[in-house]
């Protein structure tokens, strides 16, 4: 894992637009004291610091755009899922986003432990039973042995008995010195079926006390006020390894989350072993867009319009004199759209036509859209077309299945 970039430095636009965030904040607390005819308007957007994680394939560095199933999505080449051990290395970034959704991480919780196999109590009881299947194998073997030999000498004694000539040779190839042997092989067996337990009660616990912990449990609990399909969590391990910090990330696949919480459950293993934990930290996802939660970095409601404004003046700053048609600000989906996963029930072709302020003016199709479509084509925000760096109207083809690639 590579150190992350904590390049928190915004462009002078995105400055700018937190200075219009900051006296809009400002004004609406000295106003409460006044009684006003409008309400105040709802703050249900996000503005926060949020991570970002890149990986490492074949010497290229990808942003991961979403995580399904045990995969890692990246575009390389057109999207392709990846097992996250395929990566050579990843790496974060720490940077501005906003959102339109939110959840609640409670009860936090991570606990050094050991990896399958690994448990000192678990290992020795697995070397116990082994120790204790050989010794009862060995000394069933010799015991049989012995039984055989033991038939074998009153077969040669009855049969010397019979026998004038006294030829034994014939009936078994057993003498006395050997019968001996196998009367010594038994007590051997017997002797060492002696097992010392207390050898194997000892040693757990004196690995237990070395703590040589290389796996880490983490549960928590996960809760959105609106409903959030396709979850998924990407957590950042902060540790310490001979005294040495290093950071290590790990993926896990949650589904639906909704106003009820749910537990969630995660076994991070192949860490160095003795390893001390510094900290961890929640990061929640929807279909690649990060979901602000309590946990979230310099969080802050903002209103629609400041959202908006943020979007255009963060659009501008990143793409100066470019000419650029419309397109849709994912990480602002409206609610028909996160909390849902079928994305057929939205896949229709829609022309909007795009203010310059990112707003939708109007939009056709060339079939008639379900409700759903339009509800949610009628809250969506925009990016807007740039002239030369200058925002202007312009027209977006989209397609709102587009949201679940």
């Amino acid at each position: 894992m590579l150190p992350p970039r904590r390049n928190l430095r915004l462009s002078a636009a995105v400055m700018a637009a937190m200075c219009l965030l900051a006296p809009t904040v400002a004004a609406a607390d000295k106003n409460t004291k006044t009684l006003h005819a409008r309400p105040a308007p709802d703050r249900d957007y996000q503005l926060f610091v949020g991570v970002t994680v890149k990986a490492s394939l074949d010497d290229e560095s990808f942003p991961v755009e979403k995580y399904a199933n045990g995969r890692a999505i990246i575009h390389n080449g057109g999207l392709k899922g990846f097992p996250v051990t395929r990566f050579r290395s990843m790496r974060y970034d720490y940077e501005p986003k906003i959102s339109r959704a939110s959840a609640d991480i409670e009860n936090l919780k991570a606990e050094q432990t050991y990896s399958t196999g690994t448990n000192p109590e678990q290992k020795w009881a697995k070397r116990f039973n082994d120790y204790a299947g050989y010794q009862g194998d060995r000394m069933s073997a010799a015991a049989g042995a012995l039984v055989n030999a033991q038939v074998s000498q009153g077969i040669q004694q009855g049969t010397q008995g019979s026998d004038p000539t006294g030829n034994l040779g014939a009936v078994v190839d057993t003498n006395g010195q050997e019968f001996d042997d196998y009367v010594r092989d038994f007590e051997a067996a017997s002797a060492g079926g002696g097992i010392d337990t207390s050898y194997f009660a000892s040693r757990p616990q004196e690995e237990l006390e070395e703590k040589q912990f290389n796996s880490l449990a983490v549960t928590f609990k996960a809760s959105s006020p609106e409903p959030v399909a396709n979850a998924y969590a990407i957590g950042v391990v902060r540790l310490s390894d001979q005294g040495k910090i290093a950071d290590t990330l790990f993926f896990h696949d949650i589904g639906r989350l909704d106003a009820t919480p749910r537990t969630v459950r995660v076994k991070k293993d192949g860490l160095p072993e003795g390893f001390e934990l510094k900290n961890v930290r929640i990061h929640l996802f929807s279909n690649g867009q990060e979901i602000p939660t309590n946990m979230s970095e310099k969080r802050f409601d903002v209103t629609r319009e400041e959202a908006r404004e943020y979007v255009v003046l963060n659009h501008m700053a990143e793409n100066r004199f470019a000419t650029l048609p419309p397109s849709p600000v994912w990480s602002l989906a409206p609610s028909e759209l996160r909390g849902s996963n079928d994305a057929r029930a939205f896949n229709f072709p829609v022309s909007v036509q795009v203010s310059e302020q990112g707003e939708v003016v109007d939009f056709q199709a060339g079939r008639v859209l379900p409700q759903r479509v339009r509800d949610a084509v009628g809250k969506m925000l925009f990016y807007p077309a740039l002239e030369r760096g200058a925002p202007v109207p312009g027209t977006a083809q989209i397609n709102l299945s587009d949201y679940f690639k």
